[in-house]
This record gives C-alpha cells, sequence and structure tokens, in this order.
C-alpha cells in the first residue's frame, strides 16, 4: 500500500518535462473529479423529489424515493442530446456524458445528502470511464472528503485510487491499496512529484464498510 502527498503548486517550478506533464494530468484529473462531483451534487438536490409511486427507469429524472436521496440515470445517446440544454439534467450531462460511449452503455449518479444542511453524505458517479465514490463531507474546512477512483483500463482491469484534498497545504493525498507506488502516477518520477512536500500525518475518517474504513483510517496528511 502506497501513498503520496502532490502539492498543486510545485515550488521551485520543474526539472524535466515529463515531471511537469504527469503533474498537470494527475493533478487536473483529480480536481476535475472532485469539482465535477462538488457541482453535480447541487443539481441533483435540483431535481429531487419526495414522493414516487410508480415510475420506469426514465433518463434524467429522480428515481429514489423520499427526499435527501436522488438516483438518475440515461444512455449515451440521451447524454449527447441533454447536454445543449440550460438546466440541471444538461450541465449533468455536461460533465459526465461521453461523446465516445456505446449507444447501449448506461451512466448513473446517486446523492445522499442531509436535507437540513445539504451536507453530502454519499455521491457516485458510475460512467463509463470509471466510477467515482465520495464519502460524507467533514466538518474540517481544510480538508476534502475523501474520494475513491475505480477507473476502467484497456485491458479489462480496474485501477483504484483513494485520494483527499488539503486546502490548507495545497496538497492532494493519493493512496493505492495494491502499490507501493500509486499506480495512478505512472512512470513519473515520484520524489519529483513530492518535492518539498511533507509526507504523512493525521488520520482521514470516512464512512466506508469494514474493510474500507480500516484501509481510509491508515490513509493520513501532514497536520
Amino acid at each position: 500500500m502506497g501513498q503520496v502527498d502532490i502539492p498543486i503548486s510545485m515550488r521551485g517550478g520543474f526539472k524535466n518535462l515529463q515531471a511537469a506533464k504527469a503533474h498537470r494530468e494527475i493533478t487536473s484529473k483529480l480536481q476535475s473529479l472532485r469539482a465535477n462531483a462538488q457541482e453535480a451534487a447541487n443539481d441533483l438536490k435540483q431535481i429531487d423529489v419526495a414522493d414516487i409511486d410508480s415510475t420506469p427507469s426514465e433518463q434524467f429524472k429522480d428515481l429514489a424515493p423520499g427526499k435527501g436521496h436522488v438516483i438518475t440515470i440515461w444512455d449515451a445517446v440521451e447524454g449527447k442530446a441533454a447536454k445543449a440544454a440550460d438546466s440541471p439534467q444538461g450541465r449533468l450531462a455536461g460533465r459526465y456524458a461521453d461523446e465516445h460511449a456505446d449507444g447501449d452503455s448506461v451512466s448513473g449518479l446517486e446523492l445522499k445528502y442531509n436535507t437540513g444542511t445539504g451536507a453530502v453524505t454519499q455521491f457516485t458517479a458510475d460512467i463509463p470511464e470509471g466510477k467515482l465514490t465520495q464519502w460524507a463531507d467533514l466538518p474540517n474546512d481544510n480538508f476534502s472528503s475523501t474520494f475513491r477512483w475505480e477507473e476502467n483500463q484497456e485491458n479489462g482491469s480496474v485501477e483504484t485510487t483513494y485520494f483527499k484534498f488539503d486546502d490548507r497545504r495545497g496538497v492532494v493525498s493519493i493512496l493505492d491499496q495494491k502499490n507501493d507506488t500509486p499506480a495512478i502516477l505512472g512512470d513519473a518520477d515520484v520524489n519529483e512529484l513530492t518535492k518539498g512536500t511533507l509526507q504523512g500525518g493525521i488520520n482521514i475518517i470516512a464512512q466506508a464498510s469494514t474493510e474500507e474504513q480500516t484501509l481510509i483510517n491508515s490513509f493520513t496528511f501532514q497536520e
């Protein structure tokens, strides 16, 4: 199991092109996953309905009963068509509809949140590229929620990455359960990506299964 803390802004710059490209690819991907989850949660709250008597699995509708729980799905064709609309559904499609997805491919989002405070309890995006899970918001404004990104690989395997942002220090912490060096880093020079950044620190708490809770509790930041 490997964990690294990578600064969002590299003090002193990069010593080679490979490091600069790797840093851009990794931090941009994780920042985008976080931002899309936050914005999608806000849009999903707008389509949340309290009562559902009976419904087919319609696209871009709330399919979950009760306020505070939203499920919505769409296929590739409908997702591409919805992207032009200035609406919560259009914005969701704009973030997650894949132009290259197969026409029969079905994507979906699920949100559980506190209707009183609006705080996210859990968010899931199941899309062609992979599956993103965000656990409960934390009361500490310095830290983001914990995320798990299960990215589909060309060979049919799945690459799983846990990540979390420390906004006070300006770093993203990345954990890989299976590898000493997180697979998402690829062939990048880890020392170059982490230079000048203290590694390790306080525990991260997230609402997850017992197995995942044990893992995430070992996923730490330097305080």
